[in-house]
């Protein structure tokens, strides 16, 4: 049977959820082209994926791992003066 409901974590409310910050301005995109030519001495790049996400998906080497479930209690592992690009 059909519901035209769904979770708060289904894939279409999570992109709607990206554009809606995107627009808003309240956060900015990259493309891989721009994140290759992205400098890297001030930025931190975390991965906010679980460690079996990452085990299925693979990774990128410099990215510091924090699950995005644990980030409020280890925030203070990073470096508030560099900028920092999530991904997941």
């Amino acid at each position: 049977m059909y519901s035209p409901f769904s979770s708060a974590r289904d894939p279409v409310n999570l992109a709607g959820y990206v554009a809606e910050n995107v627009l808003a301005g309240r956060m900015g995109i990259l493309t891989a082209e721009q994140f290759m030519a992205y400098p890297r001495e001030n930025t931190i790049l975390l991965d906010v994926r679980t460690v079996k996400l990452i085990s299925r998906k693979g990774y990128i080497k410099r990215a510091v791992n924090i699950p995005v479930d644990s980030l409020r209690e280890r925030i203070g592992e990073l470096d508030r003066g560099k900028e920092i690009l999530e991904y997941c």
